[in-house]
């Protein structure tokens, strides 16, 4: 896809797998998760290893008998704390101590103190939501929410002024800043604190829950025991968006979600935002931080349950004025090539003077073996000679679609469909086996849409449909009908070692203007098709003009 697509799938695969390589954990840190990693625990030995570092020694004892634990008598002693917290909370609490010093060097006061003040209210807001809500112990979330957005340092220190700006951008205006990023990046900042926690050797579950987006369809599509944490983690991100936002529309999301996952109200709302700032203020003291002092919780929580009737009205027309989205259109593209930029520099460089660390895991040795490095070549190779002209063709094919559209005045979507894994399928099948089953889901694809025409194969792994007559909401219930199609089918025909699973963006035109450019709505679902991907794959993304 011209300006995007492919391209900008690389960037982000690439930018993301940079991330582990910059940022490593100190080395009492590293070793704390790999003895607590080990079947059998050895507590002299894991003991010994946190008193090599006095400074992190007296932070867990000071954690633990602030009001955070609750415990019924001072601990003084290193043995007992470590039994009272056990090993996931020492586990997260040990990383949140320990983060690399690279990820909050050269930041400006203002940016750093903004960032620490959301982290720990969405930390102890996470904490307060589950145990008074869920009736659960309260640690998990409690540092689940204290590290699940490191990837915004990642972004600022990586993507300098321009990111900063579009933080700047959110606060002003207000909104999600996951929603800012996917449109202007295509991929947000949980993938990148997933990655880098799972890279430290963090559990996978909880990894997974960190990278969940804050989005209620999304969360909901995930099993019992898996939506807990991303639902805490939810209603924890929009108490922090209230207390940053008291303008904004988070109060009347978080109450609407907040009912949907745990019966959530306005009265039972107060209690814990009352709770906050206090326990915020001691967790600063904790962790050494200074925090800006600012408006009383409470006092911001009525406030944006006084603007709740008329909620964002003077924002939302500056955020839909031609200058307001000139502007994000502008901020957008160069985020694209600070990534871009950031992807050039060699993975090892200093960071503000200091020598990072390379991972073995990321060393050349590491990679598939020549042969199979050979069969990626020829692919991109093939990709390279073949999508422009196939992007012609479907650009050349929508024009001709949103005139129809436009006369018939009927909605219209592009379905932008991309095979998951598709380098490590590429592995088993060879290219000429990849071939065979882009070639199939051509002619499958419009069986399950129930479309009459094929769709268009625009690169080895993705295609593209154009459904005219189909509003949003039926075009995201016909992709998902297609996802679920391709297991059954692929597992029948192909012998894989796991089903084959796709990602779906689309971009609906509900009604198009005169000389719509089409190549605007092939950006918008390729952005989508992005943040499906990045989402874990096998899910769809969807965005109305």
């Amino acid at each position: 896809m011209s300006g995007g697509g492919t391209e900008t799938v690389g960037l982000v695969q690439q930018f993301v797998e940079r991330t582990g390589q910059l940022y490593s954990l100190p080395a009492v840190a590293a070793e704390v998760l790999r003895l607590t990693g080990e079947p059998q625990i050895d507590p002299r030995e894991l003991r010994q290893c946190i008193e090599t570092d006095p400074a992190l020694a007296a932070r867990l004892l000071r954690v633990v008998n602030s009001s955070l634990f609750g415990p019924t008598r001072p601990v003084t002693d290193l043995n007992q704390a470590l039994t009272l917290l056990g090993i996931r909370p020492l586990k997260m609490l040990v990383l949140g101590f320990s983060l690399p010093k690279e990820l909050f060097t050269g930041l400006e006061a203002e940016v750093l103190s903004r960032y620490w003040r959301q982290t720990l209210v969405k930390a102890v807001a996470a904490r307060e939501l589950t145990e008074r809500l869920w009736r659960m112990p309260g640690d998990e979330s409690f540092l689940a929410g204290l590290v699940q957005d490191i990837g915004v340092l990642v972004l600022i220190q990586q993507l300098g002024s321009s990111y900063v700006k579009l933080l700047e951008r959110v606060q002003i205006c207000g909104g999600s800043l996951i929603d800012c990023e996917l449109d202007t990046l295509g991929f947000d900042h949980l993938v990148l604190s997933a990655r880098l926690l799972a890279h430290w050797g963090l559990p996978a579950g909880l990894c997974a829950a960190i990278s969940v987006p804050p989005v209620k369809d999304r969360i909901e599509e995930l099993t019992g025991s898996e939506r807990t944490l991303p639902r805490i983690l939810h209603l924890a991100d929009l108490v922090a968006r209230v207390i940053d936002q008291p303008y904004g529309g988070a109060l009347r999301e978080l109450l609407e979600v907040g009912d949907r996952y745990c019966g959530l109200t306005y009265e039972t709302l107060q209690p814990i935002v009352a709770a906050l700032q206090l326990k915020v203020k001691e967790l600063a003291e904790v962790l050494s931080l200074q925090l800006a002092e600012g408006q009383s919780y409470v006092d911001l929580l009525i406030e944006a349950q006084g603007r709740l009737a008329d909620e964002t009205v003077s924002v939302a027309a500056a955020m839909a004025s031609p200058d307001a989205d000139n502007e994000l259109l502008a901020l957008a593209g160069d985020l694209r090539r600070e990534v871009a930029r950031a992807n050039r520099r060699e993975p090892n460089h200093e960071i503000h003077g200091k020598q990072s660390t390379s991972h073995p895991t990321h060393h050349a040795s590491t990679h598939p073996s020549q042969s199979h490095l050979t069969v990626f070549a020829s692919a991109s190779h093939r990709t390279a000679t073949t999508e422009g002209s196939s992007d012609r063709a479907l650009a050349s094919h929508l024009s001709t679609a949103v005139q129809r559209s436009r006369q018939n005045r009927r909605p219209l979507t592009l379905a932008l469909f991309e095979i998951d894994r598709f380098q490590d399928l590429l592995v088993q099948t060879g290219p000429a086996g990849m071939m065979e089953i882009a070639q199939s889901l051509r002619c499958v694809l419009a069986d399950w849409a129930n479309q009459q025409e094929e769709a268009i194969l625009i690169s080895d792994s993705r295609l593209a449909m154009v459904w005219e007559g189909c509003p949003r909401s039926d075009a995201v219930q016909l992709a998902r009908d297609c996802l679920a199609a391709a297991h059954d089918w692929s597992r029948d025909r192909f012998p894989l070692s796991c089903d084959l699973s796709l990602s779906a963006g689309l971009a609906t035109l509900e009604f198009a203007p005169k000389n719509y450019p089409s190549q605007e709505l092939i950006d918008a679902a390729g952005r989508c098709l992005i943040g499906a991907q990045l989402s874990g794959g096998d899910t769809v993304k969807s965005i109305t003009f």
